[in-house]
């Protein structure tokens, strides 16, 4: 997965565009969702709430991510809709969406720190380790590899 950076420029961005399709902040419609997932940003930084509280509060399985980040770039008119009665129709502050922005930055600590010990990492480090060792060569594998080409045979790398 490639890594997502989001920075307080491109969230004032964000939140620029939230307002010139919400009339300001004021209609907030499924619509504006549903056309722009990644508003659900804006919502949940406004709300406080860390991406795991505010799939549990809109009874969503782990996929906040993929609209806040642009993976999933649209969003069905009925989802948007469910999902603004759940949040409700509250006041958007700028504000409080960059304070909790800093918030939340500040104190992410990241997903390997805070998991270390569970199994999921286990396997994520070790599949990472496994792919990372696939893709080059090992220092026995480089030194065989050199004696060959010193000997005069051609040496094709594969890793």
């Amino acid at each position: 997965m490639p890594k997502i950076s989001l920075t307080e420029k491109s969230l004032r961005r964000l939140m620029s565009e939230f307002r010139s399709q919400t009339k300001d902040c004021e209609d907030i419609t499924a619509e504006a969702i549903a056309a722009n997932p990644r508003f659900l940003l804006l919502l949940r930084l406004n709300a406080g709430l860390s991406q795991t509280s505010f799939e549990q509060l809109l009874g969503m399985s782990k996929n906040i991510h993929k609209y806040e980040t642009g993976a999933i770039r649209r969003m069905r008119r009925e989802t948007a809709a469910r999902f603004l009665a759940k949040i409700g129709r509250t006041a958007i502050s700028e504000e409080a969406v960059i304070r909790n922005f800093r918030k939340f930055s500040k104190d992410s600590c990241g997903w390997f720190k805070a998991n270390t010990l569970s199994e999921k990492a286990s396997a994520a480090r070790l599949l990472g380790a496994q792919t990372s060792l696939s893709k080059r060569a090992s220092a026995q594998e480089e030194e065989l590899a050199n004696a060959l080409k010193r000997a005069g045979y051609a040496v094709t790398n594969s890793f």
